[in-house]
């Protein structure tokens, strides 16, 4: 299921694959992949992970996820990655994937925008979801028709 990764990079940064999960239905788990974003000499800036399931908790969560390291903010480098995480969703022939962001993230948000998201809608968070237990209430839910 899970596919050879190692192509995964740009002029910029990699994403080193970190970790697989298998799909575990009984718990509402999607398969996913989880990286590292690095620069290409190998300097960790992030993470983000891929998650190939549409199921309920995915459409809250969102099937791409990406954090990058404060000081290399406002550089594009969560675009890149979103980028390669595409192509990856693609070679998995996903229909669509979802981004899904805060509305006061006003990064995250336009990382969504500069990748080709189309908005779909702002939501409420189910009480049983991972994200209400955090403390989170409502997403904005980005997706992209591949």
């Amino acid at each position: 299921m899970f596919l050879d990764t190692t192509t995964l990079f740009d002029s910029r940064i990699k994403l080193v694959l970190f970790e697989t999960h298998e799909r575990d239905l009984k718990k509402d788990w999607s398969a996913s992949y989880v990286f590292e974003v690095q620069l290409l000499d190998g300097t960790k800036i992030g993470h983000c992970d891929l998650r190939l399931d549409h199921l309920d908790s995915i459409y809250i969560a969102g099937n791409i996820g990406y954090e990058i390291d404060e000081r290399f903010w406002n550089q594009n480098y969560a675009t890149d990655a979103v980028k390669l995480l595409i192509k990856l969703a693609k070679m998995h022939e996903m229909e669509y994937v979802t981004i899904t962001c805060q509305e006061n993230n006003f990064a995250s948000n336009k990382v969504a925008k500069k990748c080709g998201f189309k908005f779909i809608e702002k939501t409420s968070i189910p009480k049983r979801h991972q994200m209400y237990l955090e403390g989170l209430r409502e997403v904005m839910i980005y997706q992209l028709v591949l």
